[in-house]
């Protein structure tokens, strides 16, 4: 299996992360149906545990469907006291996340 320096997450597979820090960023972007360039607001992650695992990846969201699951936390970095678990299903435009959080130990 190839490892990546990202989270990749996979429709219908469970994935457990532990977040880090995280920056906020706009980040220029190539629509796909325009063609022109365009700023969209990022939520990266540094990741430090990828299903009990440690590691150091990065988690870009550029959905705001699936940041706003997040934002709560940004505060004080209070998402370092959770382990999230994130499933998303769906593809493309109707893609979707499933996202829920228990106590980090």
């Amino acid at each position: 299996m190839i490892q990546t320096p990202w989270i990749v997450l996979v429709a219908g597979v469970p994935k457990v992360l532990h977040l880090a820090d995280h920056i906020i960023y706009d980040k220029p972007i190539r629509d796909p149906e325009t063609g022109f360039i365009k700023a969209v607001t990022t939520l990266t992650f540094l990741v430090d545990r990828e299903d009990g695992v440690e590691i150091a990846k990065q988690w870009s969201i550029l959905s705001p469907a699936l940041a706003a699951n997040f934002l709560p936390f940004i505060d004080q970095k209070r998402y370092r006291d959770w382990n999230f678990t994130v499933i998303e299903s769906g593809g493309g435009y109707v893609k979707s996340w499933q996202v829920s959080q228990t106590p980090a130990s």
